[in-house]
């Protein structure tokens, strides 16, 4: 059943945030799409850690503009791995990311600092903490 509730919410969040658009002002700080490069773990989403309930996941920029997604549900050997792959573009604070199966979606970025970033999709924020790139290999491999 959690595992139909997590599938639910994902995809509910990524046919949601279609409809999302960022507005900014000219004092927003715009951060270089390098800041975003790398490897990030979820965090929380809103004000609830994930782990508890949603297992990991883990989000990676590449320079190259791929987007790796990595879902686990559950923990350890017995939990199922769910990989994704697209291609990530940033145009000031919003990120959009596309690919083969999966919707285009486009989010803003609230916070973004060398170890934290926090993403806004339909008013929520989900945050994520940088991690070494090598947390996600043994998964994509």
């Amino acid at each position: 059943m959690k595992k139909y509730l997590y599938q639910f919410m994902v995809t509910l969040f990524a046919m949601l945030s279609f409809a999302l658009s960022s507005c900014s002002s000219d004092d927003d700080e715009i951060l270089s799409s390098d800041d975003i490069v790398g490897t990030w773990k979820w965090d929380s989403f809103g004000t609830d850690a994930t782990e508890d309930f949603f297992g990991e996941q883990y989000i990676q920029f590449n320079t190259n503009g791929q987007y790796i997604e990595v879902d686990i549900d559950g923990y350890g050997s017995e939990g199922e791995v769910d990989v994704i792959r697209g291609q990530w573009k940033r145009s000031g604070n919003t990120i959009t990311i596309s690919g083969n199966g999966i919707p285009t979606t486009t989010t803003e970025i609230s916070n973004l600092t060398d170890t934290d970033l926090t993403l806004i999709t339909l008013g929520v924020p989900m945050s994520y903490k940088r991690v070494d790139d090598s947390a996600i290999d043994s998964y994509i491999n």
